[in-house]
C-alpha cells in the first residue's frame, strides 16, 4: 500500500479540510514519495509535487494546465483522459480510493516507462476534482521479468533434467516432482503429490531418512546423502541415492528440503555381485589351499 493513500482517505472523507486550503497536507504531498498530481472536471491538471516532476522529467510548472492524457504515451491505447479515468473507475465511483491500473506513460524526452496509478474523486465547491497517485514502476518491472526468466529457467532445468529432483515438506510431502523422479517410482505426478516420501519407503530406511533431516534442521549438518530403497508402484523394490538439502526463509526457519533422486538399482547389484565374486573366489582359493596343505601332509 502506497504511504499517501491512508493520509488522504482521511482528508477526502472529512467535510473540515479542503484540499487546496490545507496547508498540512500541502507538505505532505510535496514531500511523498509517490508522484501526485490534482485535475480537474476536465482532466487539466492544477498541481503536480515534486515527486510527479521528477518522475515526468517536467518542472511542477510546466504541466500546469496540461491534459493529464498528454502524459501517457500512444502505445498505451489510451485516446483521452476519460479513457484512464474510465479505467480507474471500471466499476463505479461510490468507493473513495480505486483499483491501481497500470498505464504506458512518456516523460518530457519522450521515452515511455510503466506507471502504476490510483485516484480518488472528491467535489470542491461543487467542482469535480481528481487526485491521482503515480509511481514508475519500471525497476520493478525489470525485476519481475529477471524473476520470470530464473522461473523459467529453473522450471527448465527441473522438468528436464535426467535425475530425480524433488521439493520435499517437511512432514514428507511431495511439494513438487519432476518428470525423472515419476519414472523412477512408476507413480504419475498427480499421484506423487498427494503422497508423502515415507509411503513408498521401507520402514526401516525412513528412520534413517528422519534424522538426517533433523540435523539438517538443527544446522548439525548443511547436507546430507543416504543410500535408501524405495518400493515402486509395481512393488519392486529399487535402490536410490538421496541427496538433501535444506531451504530456510530469510529468518532461518526451515521451510521444506530439496531432493536429487538418482536410481542405483543396477550398480548396487553389479556392486553385490563383484562382491559376492571376490567371497566366493577367495574362499575357493582357501578351500583349495587347504586340502593341497593336507594333501601334502600325508604324502
Amino acid at each position: 500500500s502506497w504511504q499517501i493513500a491512508p493520509i488522504l482517505r482521511k482528508v477526502v472523507s472529512s467535510e473540515k479540510l479542503a484540499l487546496e486550503s490545507s496547508i498540512h497536507l500541502s507538505a505532505i504531498v510535496d514531500h511523498a514519495a509517490e508522484g501526485i498530481a490534482t485535475v480537474n472536471d476536465k482532466f487539466q491538471i492544477e498541481t503536480f509535487n515534486e515527486n510527479a516532476a521528477k518522475t515526468f522529467g517536467y518542472s511542477p510548472a510546466a504541466v500546469i494546465g496540461k491534459n493529464i492524457n498528454e502524459l501517457m504515451a500512444e502505445s498505451s491505447g489510451l485516446r483521452n483522459s476519460q479513457d484512464v479515468m474510465n479505467l480507474l473507475y471500471a466499476d463505479n465511483e461510490n468507493d473513495i480510493f480505486k483499483r491501481n491500473i497500470e498505464v504506458l506513460a512518456k516523460k518530457k524526452n519522450g521515452k515511455t516507462f510503466p506507471l502504476e496509478m490510483s485516484a480518488t474523486s472528491m467535489n470542491i465547491d461543487n467542482k469535480k476534482k481528481y487526485v491521482l497517485i503515480m509511481r514508475d514502476i519500471s525497476e520493478r518491472k525489470i525485476a519481475e521479468e529477471k524473476l520470470l526468466e530464473s522461473e523459467n529457467r529453473f522450471r527448465l532445468a527441473f522438468d528436464s533434467a535426467a535425475t530425480g529432483i524433488a521439493l520435499v515438506a517437511l512432514d514428507g510431502r511431495w511439494l513438487k516432482v519432476n518428470p525423472a523422479l515419476c519414472r523412477i517410482t512408476g507413480y504419475s505426478m498427480g499421484e506423487m503429490l498427494k503422497m508423502r516420501y515415507q509411503d513408498i519407503s521401507l520402514p526401516d530406511d525412513i528412520k534413517v531418512s528422519d534424522a538426517k533431516i533433523e540435523l539438517l534442521k538443527n544446522g548439525s549438518i548443511n547436507s546430507a546423502e543416504l543410500d535408501k530403497r524405495y518400493i515402486r508402484k509395481d512393488g519392486a523394490i529399487i535402490w536410490v541415492i538421496v541427496s538433501i538439502a535444506l531451504v530456510r526463509d530469510k529468518a532461518g526457519v526451515p521451510l521444506y528440503t530439496v531432493a536429487q533422486i538418482q536410481e542405483v538399482t543396477d550398480k548396487k547389484k553389479e556392486a553385490e555381485e563383484l562382491s559376492y565374486q571376490a567371497y566366493y573366489y577367495a574362499l575357493t582359493v582357501l578351500v583349495n589351499r587347504n586340502q593341497l596343505e593336507q594333501g601334502l601332509d600325508k604324502s
